[in-house]
């Protein structure tokens, strides 16, 4: 991807909006399934799993589709949150609100702060390290804060160390297989 023609820089049409935040949407919903299935041991609550896969997504999402990928991220969370049934309405909307706003400002300070590259193909495993981390911390601080606030926690750290956790771990088991893929599929040219 040049620079030109990355999400970032260029505006996207407004079908293209569409299609990146309605398969971002989806992908987020699937993965979220997923993980219910396959680390349904590792849930610490509803809200809070040691291993979470769609974590994931929210990078790729952004650093692939920018505020495409944001919207996305949004309204997969919203229809997931509202699938459980049990979250009211204005916990769902925060919640999702956090979930696609937290990357969108990782990925932003990464680049600010770390000087990393904007999109994948110039990311390095130790920036794959750095983005997973930074992306953990920027959703779990927020929402363990609004857990509390909302009542939703009884204590501040209790779910803290699980949800870093498990977004650090999700993210990076989907981000290291992301940039493998990519290595596999478009080999650098010398």
């Amino acid at each position: 991807m040049t620079l030109a023609t990355h999400p970032h820089v260029r505006p996207l049409a407004a079908q293209d909006v569409l299609v990146y935040g309605t398969g971002v949407a989806i992908a987020w919903y699937l993965l979220y399934h997923l993980n219910q299935w396959m680390f349904a041991s590792f849930m610490v609550s509803d809200q809070v799993s040691w291993i979470f896969l769609p974590a994931a997504i929210r990078m790729l999402a952004v650093v692939l589709f920018g505020w495409a990928g944001v919207l996305g991220l949004f309204l997969g969370a919203l229809f997931t949150n509202q699938l459980l049934g049990e979250v009211p309405f204005i916990t769902a909307m925060t919640m999702s609100v956090l979930s696609a706003l937290g990357p969108w400002l990782a990925y932003r300070t990464c680049i600010q702060w770390f000087n990393l590259p904007d999109d994948l193909a110039g990311l390095k495993p130790r920036h794959l390290l750095i983005l997973s981390a930074v992306g953990a911390f920027f959703i779990c601080v927020p929402h363990c804060i609004f857990f509390y606030v909302s009542g939703i926690s009884t204590s501040l750290w209790h779910d803290l160390i699980p949800m870093f956790t498990g977004d650090l771990v999700g993210t990076l088991v989907v981000l290291y297989a992301a940039s493998w893929l990519l290595k596999l599929l478009m080999p650098r040219k010398s």
